[in-house]
């Protein structure tokens, strides 16, 4: 009985350590998990920001430690130091293994593609399609109008009841010319007037440039503008006008003609007068309708005109020259 008892006791006991053990276990970890994962978390949303300790290294340590070499300060180190540095860099010397040699000798070329040439393009009038010959549309022919409807719209005139129509004749105005106005006696006298001064004027002898020496002073100072110094001559008879009949005036008109290629008059120079104007107004008239042959250049002519009294052109009734 004291065996029994002692034995279930201790089982008693030990049940009892057990329980307890695990309930102080399963506290710890409800308190630690919460708090390892919230830092994990923190940790890893701050991985950059963490603080790495400081490790203090011993005169053995570090004298095991390789040596470094610091990048030297341009703006601190003087060139002297610099160039000591530089002596003591070590060499680093290439240890990368030989480049393999091309080995594309030995590969075989492979030999040219007969690509045949592509083939021509198409020509252009192939590409047009088709014209589509056009529907011609046929006339369409109108409906016949009903004769009712046309008994209608027009109806048939009675031509014996209904009165003729006469048209009213249509009076096309002639045009009208532009007249000019008429003039007064007193305007008709005073032309009338002038008119006979001037006739008058026209028949009084004016003896300048009428005697020979005028005319060779003429002459010479004429031909002296020209190229051609041998002017061609032509007489020519005058028309004697019916206005000289009155006084039976004569005399005799010469002219310097500068005649152009085309037989065109260019230049008129008195040489001699006739004395009258009336003369050699009539002389001028009849030298500009003379035809001209043609010529390579311009050509000088000295036309002599000659007017005398003919007795069968001018009325019977004369004054003798005074």
């Amino acid at each position: 009985m004291n065996g029994k008892y002692y034995s279930s006791d201790w089982l008693q006991t030990r049940s009892i350590g057990i329980f307890v053990s695990a309930g102080l276990h399963l506290v710890l970890l409800g308190i630690i998990l919460p708090k390892l994962s919230g830092e994990e978390l923190l940790l890893r949303g701050k991985l950059r920001f963490r603080n790495i300790p400081l490790i203090s290294l011993t005169s053995e340590q570090q004298q095991r430690l390789p040596e470094t070499l610091q990048p030297p300060n341009p703006s601190v180190t003087p060139p002297e130091e610099i160039e000591t540095i530089l002596d003591s860099t070590p060499v680093f010397t290439n240890n990368l293994p030989p480049a393999v040699e091309s080995t594309t000798e030995t590969i075989p070329i492979p030999p040219p593609l007969d690509i045949p040439p592509p083939p021509p393009p198409p020509p252009v009038e192939s590409l047009v399609p088709p014209t589509e010959p056009v529907a011609r549309l046929l006339p369409v022919t109108p409906s016949p109008i009903p004769r009712e409807l046309i008994e209608i719209i027009n109806p048939r005139e009675d031509f014996f009841n209904s009165p003729k129509v006469t048209e009213p004749m249509m009076i096309i105005p002639e045009p009208e010319i532009a007249t000019q106005p008429e003039a007064t006696p007193v305007d008709r006298e005073n032309d009338l007037i002038a008119s006979v001064q001037a006739k008058a004027e026209s028949l009084k002898f004016d003896p300048s440039d009428t005697t020979i020496g005028e005319r060779q002073a003429n002459y010479e100072r004429w031909i002296s503008w020209q190229t051609d110094k041998n002017p061609q001559t032509i007489d020519i008879q005058g028309e004697y006008p019916l206005d000289a009949c009155i006084k039976k005036i004569e005399g005799e008109t010469v002219y310097g003609v500068l005649v152009n290629p085309t037989g065109e008059i260019v230049n008129l120079h008195l040489i001699q007068s006739a004395g009258y104007s009336l003369l050699n107004t009539q002389a001028v008239q009849q030298i500009e309708s003379y035809n001209f042959s043609p010529s390579v250049a311009i050509q000088p002519y000295l036309i002599t005109v000659k007017f005398t009294y003919n007795p069968d052109l001018c009325p019977s009734l004369s004054v003798s020259p005074s």
